[in-house]
């Protein structure tokens, strides 16, 4: 009897240690996992919504929407879509597209220096000189038609429905929660400059 309770104990201790140590070694796994899926949102982005340590690279470009619009920022801040002539006359269609991370940019005027901004609240297109608000933060997605559509960052990050860039038939922008994706009105052909801040396009030179 006495044999029995001692094996008995025995095989209740390795027992006890088997499940501590695989216990043990569960747990540092869990707390991996999370922090794995805690570090997922890109490293270039802070909590404020800007470039944390500046754009990753830019380019210039003319952006021209399928309307026929060229996109600009007229002279009181506003964006607007503007003719041939307009662009020619002055250099209110010529823009910068700052890389903040993979797909995700911010559009600025080269000559004001202010962004284009979709409000979260009212899904107004806006324009402004804080590059660090979260609201100038755009998603870039080429499409198959190879036009190009730019919609809210900080909308795709909440899970709600996605705003887009998108001009009317008078060019004036439109109110963002009114769009979508298979709108020709959010559709823009992304025309990029060389580095003299030129760019063919067939024989017509557009920056």
């Amino acid at each position: 009897m006495g044999m029995k309770m001692i094996l008995l104990v025995v095989v209740m201790f390795v027992v006890t240690a088997k499940l501590s140590s695989a216990h043990s070694s569960i747990k540092p796994k869990l707390q991996k996992d999370k922090l794995d899926r805690r570090y997922t949102i890109s490293p270039h982005l802070n909590n404020r919504g800007s470039c944390e340590q500046g754009p990753t690279h830019s380019r210039l470009a003319h952006l021209w929407s399928k309307l026929r619009f060229h996109l600009a920022m007229l002279f009181n801040g506003t964006v607007h879509g503007v003719n041939d002539s307009y662009c020619q006359e002055n250099n209110q269609c010529l823009f910068e597209l700052q890389s903040c991370a993979p797909s995700i940019v911010r559009i600025k005027h080269v000559t004001s220096g202010r962004f284009i901004a979709i409000s979260s609240i009212t899904a107004k297109v806006y324009t402004t000189l804080k590059s660090h608000k979260h609201d100038t933060l755009l998603i870039q997605e080429l499409l198959p038609n190879g036009f190009t559509v730019f919609h809210s960052a900080r909308r795709n990050r909440e899970g709600q429905e996605s705003m887009f860039l998108a001009l009317k038939k008078n060019g004036a922008p439109k109110n963002a929660s009114k769009t979508s994706q298979s709108h020709k009105s959010a559709h823009f052909m992304v025309m990029l400059c060389s580095g003299n801040g030129e760019t063919m396009i067939g024989n017509s030179r557009t920056c």
